[in-house]
């Protein structure tokens, strides 16, 4: 009796890099509860040293004082996130060297150096698609694609579109 071979569907072949993870790490998302404390209190520190200026000052010197802290203050809260952001991104694990992920009926396997992942469609809970990458957001970890692995934006498309529907037919 003849079977047929185990091959997988699809092989993508690419690389990853710290670059890659802030891509996710920049995605659109809602601010979490400490991110909103951290703002409001960047804010309240700049509205409190505005508060205590003194009265006898000109009203264009104040002014110019007021929004001068107020700005720096902005700026801070500005580079406070995009520190974050980067250390957030830095925390996410990335396969070593060359990656390869396999598609197969019910799931995803990403061999990398050393370590291989398995990622039933069941557990996928979501898939983005963006410009640059294809994000699998699956547990802690995302799977990250970038567009490096396929040969054109429609290959990429119909990718993404593929797997985000097994993920939805494989829900219970």
């Amino acid at each position: 009796m003849d079977e047929a071979p185990h091959i997988p569907i699809r092989t993508l072949s690419y690389s990853l890099t710290r670059a890659d993870a802030l891509a996710y790490k920049l995605l659109k998302h809602e601010l979490t509860g400490w991110e909103k404390f951290r703002l409001l209190v960047f804010v309240g520190c700049g509205g409190l040293i505005v508060g205590l200026m003194p009265d006898n000052l000109s009203p264009a010197v104040w002014w110019t004082i007021a929004v001068l802290v107020l700005g720096l203050f902005g700026v801070l809260a500005i580079v406070w996130t995009n520190v974050a952001v980067r250390r957030q991104a830095a925390a996410i694990p990335l396969p070593d060297g060359v990656v390869e992920l396999e598609e197969w009926g019910d799931r995803l396997v990403e061999r990398s150096a050393g370590s291989v992942r398995f990622v039933a469609f069941e557990t996928i809970a979501q898939v983005i698609r963006t410009d640059g990458h294809i994000f699998i957001r699956e547990g802690a970890v995302p799977l990250i694609v970038p567009k490096t692995a396929f040969a054109n934006a429609d290959d990429m498309r119909i990718f993404a579109e593929g797997i985000d529907n097994a993920s939805e037919r494989a829900q219970p």
